[in-house]
C-alpha cells in the first residue's frame, strides 16, 4: 500500500474550506457552495475555473490536492532558483 504524503498547511486549510464550502455533504463543491467564498475573496473565482481541471463546474478534493501540489512544486522551484541566484552572486561563491 502507498504512504500518503503528509499535508501542507495550505493543503490542510484548503480542505478545512473545502468541509466548510460542501454544505450538502456530497463531496465536491459545486460552483455555486463557492460563491460564499468568492464573495468574501474575488480571485477564488479565478482558483476554481483553474482548480476544476475536467471543467465539470464542481471541485473535489482530489482536484484541490493536485493545485496544492502544484502550487508547492512552484514555490520549491522559485525558491531553489533564489538560492542558486544568490550563490552565484556571493563574492565568496565556490562555483566562481
Amino acid at each position: 500500500t502507498a504512504v500518503a504524503q503528509p499535508h501542507s498547511q495550505g493543503e490542510e486549510r484548503a480542505l478545512k474550506w473545502f468541509s466548510m464550502l460542501d454544505t450538502n455533504g456530497d463531496g465536491r463543491i459545486s460552483r455555486q457552495e463557492a460563491e460564499v467564498g468568492i464573495r468574501l475573496r474575488p480571485s477564488l473565482a479565478k482558483d476554481f475555473k483553474d482548480a476544476d481541471v475536467n471543467g465539470d463546474g464542481y471541485l473535489t478534493q482530489n482536484e484541490i490536492r493536485a493545485v496544492a501540489d502544484r502550487r508547492r512544486a512552484e514555490r520549491q522551484a522559485r525558491r531553489e532558483l533564489e538560492r542558486a541566484a544568490a550563490a552565484k552572486a556571493a563574492p565568496d561563491s565556490p562555483t566562481r
